[in-house]
């Protein structure tokens, strides 16, 4: 074999067995560890405010993955799926900025408007709602992707 094929071999091979040593809370913990949410609630009309901190070293240009609601017990309470990719920057290094949370209605976005229980049960449960962001992908501002992401798919 040439090197050049060896060595790609190799990492696909150390990126399969790191992906296959991590269990399903260990990918989760990795998934999380990106940005950092905090919950600032629901205003009058039902939209969803969040606080996100961006904790990987480097601007975020796109990215994809979930808002996830839990209880301090971490019963869930809500999730949203979450994309931002218009090709400038998301979330600066070390930035924290306030946000709404965005949900799909059928094929369109809508910014975290809530109807019924997920909102009685967010109000009621506000002052223990822990948010968390579970990235899928991570496209950074210098084009690199996260790769830790990539290798636990």
């Amino acid at each position: 074999m040439k090197p050049l094929l060896i060595a790609m071999l190799s990492v696909l091979v150390l990126q399969q067995s790191f992906a296959g040593n991590l269990g399903p809370d260990q990918q989760k913990q990795i998934r999380r560890s990106f940005i950092s949410v905090k919950f600032i609630g629901v205003n009058a009309t039902e939209s969803i405010t969040v606080e996100v901190t961006n904790n990987t070293g480097k601007d975020i240009r796109d990215i994809r993955g979930g808002y996830i609601f839990e209880d301090t017990d971490h019963n869930y309470i809500y999730s949203t799926g979450f994309t931002f990719a218009v090709n400038k920057i998301f979330l600066k290094k070390d930035e924290t900025q306030k946000t709404d949370a965005f949900y799909m209605e059928g094929n369109t976005i809508r910014i975290g408007k809530l109807k019924g229980k997920a909102v009685d049960d967010l109000l009621k449960n506000a002052e223990s709602v822990r948010v968390y962001f579970e990235a899928q992908e991570i496209v950074y501002g210098d084009g690199s992707k996260e790769e830790k992401l990539e290798q636990i798919k």
